[in-house]
């Protein structure tokens, strides 16, 4: 039954999302625009939930790099995705001075408060908090987050959008293949020399 109301609770809350898509439209925009223009998009999550989701991803787009790995800098007509649980993390703050420092934009996946204050464009995925949604009689805290999965929604939403603007633009995206697939490795392989060629 816990697991049923935990289902049914998510579902309500992932629909509410719909309020967000506007900004993720604008959001994939940047994205689309800076792939377009020779620039990177990158993605960063200090969880590292939603830069894993992102980024090389079988079904995902290509142009999306982890920004905790990459061995370049950061620069001007690049774009940065954060997406955060907090408010306003240390860290997360810091990646945000560095991009604008840098002419960056900045989109963020978080609720509202300093760091979301900081995008040029933002994304609210909704209240802050320990974000549990079931709550049971005799259970001091509400349990089983859903700040993970709202994220994770939103930012496949952009990468949506982010093909939407290509295809719009007669760009087609380059996208991965899984490489646990039949010839999956070299598809995938494959796939990132047609990015390296295209951008895109």
């Amino acid at each position: 039954m816990l697991g049923e109301r935990y289902l049914q609770n998510t579902v309500k809350i992932l629909e509410s999302l719909s309020s967000e898509i506007p900004a993720v439209k604008q959001a994939a925009e940047l994205c689309a625009k800076a792939a377009i223009d020779g620039s990177s998009v990158y993605v960063y999550d200090k969880s590292g939930i939603i830069d894993n989701e992102m980024v090389d991803r079988a079904s995902g787009l290509a142009l999306f790099r982890k920004l905790s790995t990459s061995r370049e800098k950061i620069a001007s007509g690049d774009v940065v995705i954060i997406a955060s649980i907090y408010e306003n993390d240390a860290d997360d703050m810091k990646i945000a001075a560095t991009a604008h420092e840098n002419g960056a934009k900045l989109i963020v996946l978080a609720s509202k408060g300093q760091l979301y204050d900081k995008a040029d464009i933002a994304v609210s995925s909704g209240s802050s908090g320990n974000n549990g949604v079931i709550e049971v009689a005799g259970v001091e805290k509400p349990f089983c987050p859903v700040s993970g999965i709202i994220n994770a929604t939103l930012a496949w939403s952009i990468v949506a959008e982010t093909a939407a603007y290509l295809l719009n633009s007669d760009k087609t995206p380059t996208v991965y293949t899984g490489r646990y697939l039949k010839d999956g490795f070299e598809k995938f392989q494959n796939a990132q020399r047609e990015f390296t060629s295209k951008g895109f």
